[in-house]
């Protein structure tokens, strides 16, 4: 099979760039290599890789300019406050600063890096309640009745002083009735996960490109 790449002008924003098979392999097919449901979004970004990648593990994403990112944050963490309670656990807060390494905060869990190029984070549920899990239990949980879903960060030399910044989302059903329920589910959320994560992306991209042109700015 050959791979080939449309030129910039040729391709709409989110739409990926084709892929060498050497590039084509992701972290994330470690724990979750098949899937019910999937979405993706990718962006040039006008800064190098390393650039792009520290903006990234950086972003905070409880100052991200989108009320619609808000509500969900807010939604989320109210159904882990009930779940808390519900288990006579402590109460939680948010930490100052919501980045991917403190996403187990509110149900997620770190499952790999691949510093300055990849990262994945997971999340198990049902019926909304996390489910929390350590990355080696993950790839292996398979009780009836849950959401299994894992998002994959990367960041990858695009060019001379530009990177292509990349998210999938996958999610599956460890049985029929969970599967049904997740289809159903898909149908709504799915253009809204889409949206959530133009956002989260573009952020990337805004921060990277500025961090990128501060020495030019001095000069």
């Amino acid at each position: 099979m050959q791979f080939h790449k449309k030129h910039p002008a040729e391709r709409r924003e989110g739409e990926a760039p084709a892929l060498s098979p050497d590039e084509a392999s992701m972290l994330i097919d470690r724990f979750m290599s098949e899937f019910d449901q999937a979405i993706s979004h990718h962006l040039i970004v006008n800064a190098p890789a390393d650039a792009t990648y520290e903006a990234l593990t950086h972003l905070d994403f409880a100052r991200i300019p989108s009320p619609l990112l808000k509500a969900v944050m807010k939604l989320r963490l109210a159904r882990l406050k009930r779940a808390r309670r519900r288990h006579g656990d402590e109460d939680i807060t948010l930490p100052k600063k919501l980045t991917l390494e403190t996403m187990s905060r509110i149900g997620r869990v770190k499952l790999a890096e691949e510093p300055g190029h990849e990262i994945v984070i997971g999340a198990i549920e049902r019926r909304g309640q996390p489910h929390p899990v350590s990355p080696e239990e993950f790839a292996y949980f398979e009780r009836p009745g849950h959401l299994k879903g894992a998002a994959e960060f990367s960041v990858r030399s695009f060019g001379k002083g530009r990177s292509l910044v990349s998210y999938e989302a996958r999610v599956r059903g460890t049985d029929a009735r969970s599967c049904r329920r997740l289809k159903r589910a898909m149908r709504l959320f799915s253009p809204l996960g889409k949206r959530l994560m133009r956002n989260v992306l573009r952020e990337v991209k805004k921060q990277a490109e500025r961090q990128a042109g501060e020495p030019a700015a001095t000069q």
